[in-house]
């Protein structure tokens, strides 16, 4: 349902409804202009079904969940396609209990081990899927082009923190993040990942939200942890060789 009016070319409308398992409600206006219109919208949406909202919307089935997000967006265009390239407000949404079908994280990374330990390639026997417990971001969308600084997603093995793009037009995505390995039943069934639990793993997330490429960087993550223990090692150095010239200075004053 919604109320509606319209004076002068200015459509304001507030839907609110049922919706895909979960709700929406807004404000949504609408000045025609000549040839083009200038929308605004403002929407709550709270727990929606993700794979229908995405099926209908992208015309693909690669996320399951639920999905809760807050819209304040503005565009003007003559037609969907030009509405989408300029929209641009404010966007946040945090989406739970659900998988990113068609890309299987656990997967990719047992797989980028193997190659940097020269060893033998993981199987897969079960569909590529990566489930999750929640995602959430926020950011300013500009252009169609939504630039996130507060990524954050709990995929159980691991918890990820970062921030990039996603450009609503061409659906492409480009994401530097942190993942910081969480000790459990997952991490410890490959005894090639059992003992990063704690460590972090620098990765490149880019391609598209239907069909995304995940390259972790396992050699930064090396070189890091040989970094730290080399400063480890300065730094027990550097205390060894004070405590002696205290021994000496107190020598010295003793006499």
């Amino acid at each position: 349902e919604f109320a509606l009016s319209a004076d002068d070319g200015l459509v304001s409308m507030q839907p609110s409804a049922s919706l895909y398992g979960g709700s929406f409600a807004g404000d949504v206006t609408i000045e025609v202009m000549g040839d083009t219109a200038a929308l605004s919208i403002e929407q709550q949406l709270s727990t929606i079904d993700a794979m229908p909202l995405v099926q209908d919307l992208m015309d693909a089935e690669f996320l399951t969940g639920t999905v809760s997000a807050n819209m304040d967006l503005a565009a003007t265009g003559a037609n969907l396609g030009e509405v989408r390239r300029q929209l641009d407000g404010d966007v946040s949404f945090a989406l739970a209990d659900g998988a990113w079908e068609g890309v299987d994280v656990w997967y990719e990374l047992r797989r980028a081990r193997a190659v940097l330990d020269s060893g033998a390639m993981p199987e897969r026997e079960e569909p590529a899927r990566t489930p999750f417990s929640e995602v959430s971001a926020s950011g300013l969308l500009t252009d169609g082009v939504l630039n996130n600084e507060d990524l954050i997603a709990d995929l159980g093995f691991f918890t990820v923190t970062g921030a990039g793009t996603a450009n609503l037009v061409t659906d492409a995505i480009d994401f530097d993040v942190v993942a910081a390995f969480v000790d459990g039943p997952e991490l410890q069934s490959d005894p090639a990942m059992e003992g990063l639990a704690g460590n972090e793993l620098p990765l490149a997330v880019t391609g598209t939200m239907s069909s995304p490429s995940v390259m972790p960087d396992f050699g930064a993550m090396i070189g890091a942890e040989v970094e730290a223990a080399a400063e480890e090692a300065i730094e027990e150095e550097r205390e060894e060789l004070e405590e002696r010239l205290n021994d000496r200075l107190r020598g010295i004053f003793d006499r």
